[in-house]
């Protein structure tokens, strides 16, 4: 699968949202951008490569803490 490797542990997470994708399936993916989740953040920047919609960006968390972007 291109963009992430079948060792990868994210593989099967990012399978199951190619196969939503291709069943034409909505969905809404919320992430919350910070430095310690550096490997969510990587797999966010691959779902927006491979052409999935992000409906809302959230850039607070709970706390109202702002994680600006490019840190």
């Amino acid at each position: 699968m291109e963009g992430c490797m079948g060792s990868h542990s994210c593989y099967p997470l990012v399978q199951s949202i190619d196969s939503f994708k291709r069943l034409g399936e909505r969905f809404v993916w919320k992430h919350v951008l910070r430095e310690g989740n550096q490997v969510v953040n990587n797999l966010v920047a691959t779902l927006i490569l491979r052409s999935l919609s992000l409906f809302y960006v959230i850039f607070v968390d709970v706390t109202l803490t702002i994680f600006p972007r490019d840190f």
